[in-house]
């Protein structure tokens, strides 16, 4: 099923990522948030990746925040009572401020959303009963939020906007947050 996702896309925005633990790196020399890191229940999945794209939007003019984009965006195929489920986990990592995360966040929202319907568009009969749920989750280090630290369990500052805070250090595990009745 997500076959038909990385069909879609050019090859160049996929990373290859096996194992049902992994970890999404942030390359950028002066980043403070270095890796974002996954636990899945199975190894079907694809990444996106966007932040070392060049031109990821060159049909769009140099109207500002229109290029922005979120880091990654993650399909994840979840099984439940004999339904199918397809979840777009929608990545940030900051090292700053998060102020324009959450647009980024957003555009990777929408552009989740552009890529499902346009899969489901074209292939009716694998998608045709399959619901598109989309989380988002900004991971960061402790110094991006140091005045708005809330610490509860699991790493989680807190839940603002749809968002998922995350520490940097603490995992983002997806039989925790993808389900449809989440918290």
């Amino acid at each position: 099923m997500l076959s038909k996702i990385k069909e879609l896309v050019l090859r160049d925005y996929f990373i290859d990522k096996k194992g049902i633990t992994f970890k999404l790196i942030e390359t950028a020399i002066e980043a403070t948030c270095k890796e974002a890191k996954f636990e899945a229940e199975h190894e079907d999945y694809v990444v996106f990746k966007f932040d070392e794209t060049a031109n990821l939007f060159p049909f769009y003019s140099d109207v500002k925040k229109a290029k922005k984009m979120c880091d990654y965006i993650i399909f994840y195929r979840k099984e439940y009572k004999n339904e199918t489920s397809v979840f777009a986990v929608i990545c940030n990592l900051k090292s700053g401020k998060k102020d324009d995360s959450s647009e980024q966040i957003h555009a990777g929202h929408i552009f989740a959303n552009f890529i499902f319907d346009t899969v489901k568009r074209l292939n009716p009969d694998t998608f045709d009963t399959v619901k598109l749920y989309v989380v988002k989750v900004l991971f960061h280090n402790i110094k991006t939020l140091r005045n708005k630290i809330d610490y509860r369990d699991k790493g989680i500052i807190h839940h603002e906007g749809g968002i998922i805070y995350l520490k940097s250090h603490e995992p983002f595990i997806f039989e925790q947050w993808c389900r449809k009745n989440r918290p």
